[in-house]
């Protein structure tokens, strides 16, 4: 007794016969269908064979679907994202500037290269290589392609003292570069800041410190979360809050006067 759906290259086979098991007959399943035919020794089915040939049946109609249908949008991206040969070096450049066109100078630039799963869709892994800023807002990093990675992410930072090792990005601009980057080197990408607010406080405050007290504190803590100014007839008096290191440096005409401590107050 013997009843089959089959497939291969050109056939579907489903064996449903008494002497296999459910186990035998799972790997007797190829993995590809061309077409479907269905064959009967015996007309007469117990219930049991029946559901397992419905069964075989619906495999079948579903490996045939699959050859049917366009490929998926994911795949056709995945295509997409890797353009370049491993070890391809690709220029990217452009200009930083404001909102008025005005260039901006001295920024921190950086391409971050992430690896995102699309079966996860989480962050496995990135990298950055970065550059800074000239005179007149331009910039150029070069990029070594490897096709782990599928995202891209550029962006125009001040950097900005912790009293640690590593300083603090401020990222006042950024873009994806997913799709030009696919669309071949050089890659043009221009960055506008968009946090011109903290950028603007930042350089008034960079260029308010005229002494050398003052220049060690911020190159040792960075900048104050607050400052309070008092200009007297003969001198000026500033107090630099850093919250975090409960610490108080006290400054007259420039000159550190005192440090006070308080409690930490984390933000």
């Amino acid at each position: 007794m013997r009843y089959s759906v089959f497939s291969s290259n050109d056939r579907t086979h489903c064996v449903v016969a008494s002497h296999l098991t459910i186990k035998e007959l799972s790997a007797a399943m190829p993995t590809t269908a061309h077409e479907s035919t269905v064959m009967f020794d015996q007309p007469q089915l117990s219930p049991v064979r029946r559901s397992a040939l419905t069964l075989c049946m619906a495999v079948a109609l579903l490996a045939l679907l699959q050859l049917a249908a366009p490929a998926p949008a994911d795949a056709q991206l995945f295509k997409r994202d890797k353009p370049y040969a491993d070890g391809t070096p690709i220029l990217i450049q452009g200009v930083v500037s404001d909102l008025g066109g005005n260039p901006i100078p001295d920024l921190l630039v950086s391409l971050t290269a992430r690896r995102y799963s699309r079966v996860l869709d989480n962050l496995e892994r990135e990298v950055s290589v970065s550059t800074r800023s000239n005179e007149r807002g331009e910039y150029a990093l070069e990029w070594v392609w490897y096709r782990y990675y599928n995202d891209f992410e550029l962006t125009a930072s001040v950097e900005v003292p912790t009293g640690t090792d590593q300083p603090r990005n401020e990222v006042v601009a950024s873009t994806q570069l997913n799709n030009r980057i696919a669309q071949g080197s050089p890659v043009i990408a221009p960055l506008t800041i968009t946090e011109g607010e903290f950028l603007a406080t930042f350089k008034e405050f960079i260029n308010s410190i005229n002494s050398d007290d003052e220049q060690r504190v911020y190159d040792t803590l960075g900048r104050p979360d607050k400052v309070d100014a008092l200009d007297l007839p003969n001198s000026s008096e500033e107090a630099w809050w850093y919250f975090a290191h409960g610490q108080v440096y006290r400054f007259i005409s420039g000159r550190l006067d005192q440090v006070e401590t308080f409690d930490p107050i984390r933000p």
